[in-house]
């Protein structure tokens, strides 16, 4: 079971930084300055490589995802014990430091979970079980199928958040390059701003990609975690 990859703002924030269009329009304000230019272009993939806060929400979604994989691995670590052997499982896991008995605790359940992973392939492709046998192969083929149901269900639940919070990082994000971009257009007098990607021939002074940048920077406050 694979868990949600994160490829970070450079490929996902562009995605709808486009809004469904070629270019980004920006409309300078009643108070634009006389004499502007009426028309510039930003580098969105420099812009969003370059800001600091998308290089922060980054890092921290994921630390977040990679702390989601981390309870998907210890379910799976227990697929062929039974409840109370898993919920013990679970409670030595979230020892931070665990102790000597602790630790050989935790090699005892790992060594019966491969003990009954061998014994289970070996009832697989045995002929001709005896009856106890047949028993023994259900019994175990049993801990696996609802493990495997929990653990469809664990990661199910957990992708959902984690594109919860990755969907509140872009929207954080795109709000923040969007102010900017309006920001900076109305300072210099632009009626319309568009994607770089769109520009086939311009002037010199109509990117005004650095001026995004820098004030996108300036306000960056969330720290790294």
């Amino acid at each position: 079971m694979v868990f949600l990859r994160w490829v970070g703002f450079s490929l996902a924030v562009l995605t709808f930084l486009l809004w469904g269009q070629v270019g980004v329009f920006a409309a300078a304000d009643q108070n634009s300055k006389p004499g502007g230019i009426p028309l510039a272009f930003v580098d969105l993939d420099r812009v969003v490589a370059g800001y600091k806060e998308a290089a922060n929400l980054t890092k921290q979604l994921e630390e977040y995802r990679a702390s989601l994989q981390k309870q998907l691995d210890n379910l799976r670590a227990g697929a062929l014990l039974d409840d109370k052997e898993r919920q013990e499982l679970e409670n030595l896991q979230k020892i931070a430091s665990p102790n000597e008995a602790q630790r050989k605790r935790l090699q005892e359940l790992a060594d019966l979970e491969a003990r009954r992973e061998s014994e289970l392939t070996e009832l697989s492709n045995k002929p001709n079980l005896t009856e106890a046998e047949k028993a023994r192969h259900t019994q175990l083929l049993n801990l696996l199928n609802a493990q495997n149901r929990r653990a469809q269900e664990l990661n199910m639940r957990l992708s959902a958040e984690f594109e919860k919070r990755r969907q509140e990082a872009d929207q954080k994000v795109r709000s923040a390059i969007e102010a900017a971009i309006v920001a900076v257009a109305n300072e210099k007098g632009i009626d319309v701003v568009i994607d770089k990607k769109a520009v086939l021939f311009s002037k010199a002074g109509r990117d005004i990609t650095d001026d995004v940048l820098a004030k996108l920077n300036a306000s960056s406050t969330t720290p790294a975690k």
